[in-house]
């Protein structure tokens, strides 16, 4: 074998050798050298609530508030005391913190819709209604004295990795997958309430003494109320009664105005019919005396047919109003009742009763006759009286004890010439002490 054929097999081998080297397992199982794997984005976080720092709140002065009494929230978290009312008014009375006469009745924070904070009760006074739990704030929601917080904003999602070069000779990695971006969390949600209010007077109808159940409940903050269109207090909820004689005969409409409240203002009204009422007064005045004792006797209806009646016995037809006197001794000692019957009225028959007592009073007659003669002239001198304790007189002059009625005789020559004047002084009796004189006179 020649030199140039054992160098031509020798190649042959080196090539096959070689061959086998670039096509064995390893090249087969692993990537290109140069090529890498993409790497995917970072999933995203949740957004968190909006956390924006909120202004600061500013408290206002009862002055901003429009309070002149009792104590008010000031708005923030706390609350201002704004003093008291003059004598005779009461926090309330002329509307919320305000001083004035009209009955105020305080609400509650389930009344008002409130869950937590500071509400005003509506008269003077503050109503601390709970506080939140975390991460609700009171207000939180946008609703006032109300538990609740603002949506969170979604966090950004992650980015996608870059793909990888291929080596030289292999295959390309394929690109790597970016990360799916993250959901927002979903913010709290405040509740929703609506506004609302009832109010109602019962019976609906009735006449001027007809006392009228009058009720009204709502959950607004701020209220006013109206009867036949005016104003007359703030209450935005109250339990009380009225006469009919306090509106007037006629129909009349409350109106319960919620001028601020969850969902906005609501109106409530209620209706009562007062009816036109037989009326009538009826007094005797003073309420007792004597016999003698001049007494004021009047009477008023607005009936067409009236009788009356003395103790019981009928005196037959009278007008339905008069003013006029009698004496004591027109009807005699003791209690007497006049009674004013009114047989035709607006809403029917009524009775209007007066009473007076007559006393037993303190009284005596004395008298001397003939009331004037001679010496040898006997005259007669009597007295009476009902008193239990008597004295006597002459021209002035005490003679002391004597009984309380007499009936006797006496000389002129016993007295003498000339006038002369006997008094008869009742010391006790049943209204008092009473003198009683006569006189005679002497030639």
């Amino acid at each position: 074998m020649g030199l140039a054929d054992a160098c031509c097999r020798w190649c042959c081998v080196v090539f096959v050798v070689s061959l086998s080297a670039c096509s064995s397992t390893e090249g087969d199982s692993a990537l290109p050298p140069n090529g890498k794997t993409g790497t995917g984005g970072s999933t995203g976080d949740s957004g968190p609530g909006d956390s924006a720092d909120a202004a600061p709140c500013l408290p206002k002065s009862c002055v901003q508030l429009g309070a002149s009494c009792g104590t008010a929230p000031d708005g923030c978290t706390s609350s201002v005391v704004c003093g008291d009312c003059p004598i005779g008014q009461h926090c309330g009375g002329g509307g919320t913190n305000r001083c004035g006469t009209t009955a105020c009745f305080p609400t509650t924070c389930a009344k008002v819709g409130a869950s937590c904070g500071l509400v005003s009760d509506g008269c003077g006074d503050v109503l601390n209604c709970g506080e939140c739990v975390s991460p609700d704030t009171c207000g939180g929601s946008g609703i006032p004295n109300s538990c609740g917080s603002v949506a969170g904003t979604g966090g950004a999602g992650g980015t996608g990795g870059a793909g990888g070069t291929g080596g030289a000779g292999g295959t390309g990695g394929a690109g790597g997958t970016g990360g799916a971006g993250g959901t927002g969390g979903s913010g709290g949600s405040g509740g929703t309430t609506s506004t609302w209010c009832s109010q109602s007077i019962s019976p609906p109808s009735g006449y001027l003494s007809t006392t009228f159940s009058w009720i009204a409940d709502s959950n607004g903050t701020a209220c006013e109320w109206t009867v036949d269109g005016i104003p007359q207090g703030t209450q935005c909820s109250w339990n009380t009664t009225f006469l009919g004689s306090d509106v007037g005969v006629g129909t009349h409409t409350a109106v319960l105005h919620v001028v601020q409240g969850p969902s906005g203002p609501k109106d409530c009204p209620a209706s009562v019919q007062v009816l036109d009422e037989t009326t009538c007064t009826h007094t005797i005045s003073p309420t007792s005396g004597y016999p003698s004792t001049s007494f004021a006797w009047v009477a008023t209806s607005n009936g067409t047919a009236c009788e009356w009646t003395l103790d019981g016995t009928p005196k037959g037809p009278i007008q339905c109003s008069w003013n006029t006197t009698f004496l004591g001794s027109d009807v005699g000692v003791g209690t007497h009742t006049a009674v004013l019957n009114v047989k035709q009225g607006p809403s029917g028959p009524k009775d209007c009763p007066a009473s007076v007592q007559v006393l037993e009073e303190t009284w005596c007659t004395h008298t001397i006759s003939p009331s004037s003669g001679g010496l040898s002239t006997v005259f007669g001198w009597s007295a009476q009286s009902n008193g239990t304790a008597c004295e006597w007189t002459l021209d002035g002059t005490p003679k002391g004890p004597i009984q309380c009625s007499w009936n006797t005789t006496f000389l002129g020559s016993d007295v003498g010439v000339g006038t002369h004047t006997a008094v008869l002084n009742v010391k006790q009796g049943p209204s008092g002490p009473k003198d009683c004189s006569a006189s005679v006179v002497v030639n």
